[in-house]
């Protein structure tokens, strides 16, 4: 009798145990293996090949404001990784799904660096390395790096003012700063030193152009630094056709060319003259001329090419002015060009006053 329940024990046991057997073996067939993204600290293992992948995150290094370099470290026994990577964000909570920027390292390297730019200053970035291997996602551990606090410029040029024609800038040094000099152009002549915030007035420019502004510090410790610069640009004009002086814009609304022919001369002393008026209005205009002899025609087509703008008085001389209603305004000199371009004549001209008291520039688009 007590062998039998001996036996009947020994089979419950036996039982049980094929129980839990038969549990543990429905949960590995439920056991979903295709999770892509697998979250493994800094190291992945296949299912396939324990321990067969590691990504490891490296450290941040050469830290400035706005940028950093980091690394990492991508080892697999058997195999190559489809993609290798670097995520970036601004929480810890990083994965191919959640990040500010995936960077996708070139090549197929287990060991890996890459300089990261466009940074925040005193910003807490938070990036992992990652692996792409047999249609999984493997990284390693987040780590952060702060940038540096931005540092003060030696020099800051700022635009106080503008018009078509001049631009308004002011140059301030910081307190590192023992002198300085400054100009316009990306190349300036260290000709008169400034200690003190100055302010400058560039005029004579041309309108919708862009200009480069330099300042060259030498700090206290007798230091020449590298040029500081910045770009500024003259305002543009609101309308297609204008005539542009003292910085202001003024629309040109019509165009006409004339021929004058002069039959009163004696002894062929006298001129013929054409014309070429661009209106504002019906009394005010800037005006083109060439005068010949009288013996020589003159036609009322003005052909493409360079003309020369002058005040002299020569036969066959072109020359030039700006007429405001009340009173004529010479153009010293300059250039008028017209050309052709997909059916419309195009001209253009800048010149300056008589006595290079203004400078006077147009533009204009006629069918």
């Amino acid at each position: 009798m007590k062998y039998k329940n001996c036996l009947l024990n020994l089979f419950a046991i036996v039982s049980m145990a094929m129980m839990c057997v038969g549990v543990v073996s429905c949960g590995d067939d439920d056991d979903d293996p295709i999770a892509e993204i697998s979250y493994n600290g800094g190291q992945g293992t296949s299912s396939s090949d324990e321990n067969s992948i590691q990504v490891i995150t490296g450290d941040a290094t050469a830290i400035t404001e706005n940028s950093a370099t980091l690394s990492g470290i991508v080892s697999i026994k058997k195999g190559k990784a489809d993609v290798i990577g670097l995520l970036i964000g601004d929480s810890n909570n990083l994965s191919i799904s959640s990040n500010s920027k995936d960077i996708k390292i070139e090549g197929n390297t287990s060991s890996f660096s890459e300089t990261v730019t466009g940074l925040n200053p005193s910003t807490t970035y938070y990036y992992r390395a990652y692996s792409l291997f047999e249609d999984k996602y493997y990284y390693g551990d987040v780590k952060s790096f702060t940038t540096e606090k931005e540092k003060e410029a030696l020099a800051k040029i700022t635009l106080v003012s503008k018009d078509g024609m001049s631009l308004k800038v002011k140059f301030e040094p910081s307190s590192e700063v023992d002198y300085y000099y400054c100009g316009k152009g990306t190349s300036i002549r260290e000709t008169t030193k400034y200690t003190e915030a100055k302010t400058f007035t560039y005029d004579e420019l041309k309108p919708g152009q862009e200009y480069t502004f330099t300042v060259i510090a030498y700090t206290k410790d007798g230091k020449k630094n590298d040029p500081i610069s910045a770009k500024f640009s003259t305002a543009s004009s609101p309308y297609t056709n204008f005539l542009c002086y003292d910085g202001e814009f003024y629309q040109f609304t019509s165009a006409e060319t004339s021929v004058d022919y002069d039959y009163t001369s004696t002894y062929d002393t006298g001129t013929n003259w054409r014309y070429f008026y661009l209106y504002i209005s019906s009394y005010e205009f800037v005006q083109f001329s060439q005068g010949v002899h009288t013996w020589e025609s003159v036609s009322t087509t003005w052909t493409s090419g360079t003309y020369t703008i002058s005040d002299s008085w020569s036969y066959g001389a072109y020359n030039g002015k700006y007429y405001d209603g009340s009173k004529y305004y010479w153009f010293n000199e300059g250039k008028m060009t017209i050309k052709k371009q997909n059916g419309v004549t195009i001209v253009d001209f800048e010149c300056d006053g008589y006595y290079y008291t203004k400078k006077y520039i147009g533009h204009a688009e006629l069918n």
